[in-house]
């Protein structure tokens, strides 16, 4: 799910011209990795 749901809502607020949350997302993937050892699929 992770690894689908970023980058779409990071394309699509591009597409908005939305500024991008990304310390939250940074946050978000840093406990994904501690909780579930899930890594960022992209950079």
């Amino acid at each position: 799910m992770t690894d689908g749901y970023l980058p779409r809502a990071r394309h699509l607020a591009a597409q908005l011209g939305v500024e991008w949350p990304e310390r939250l997302e940074a946050a978000t993937w840093a406990k994904l990795n501690r909780s579930l050892g899930v890594d960022r699929p992209y950079d």
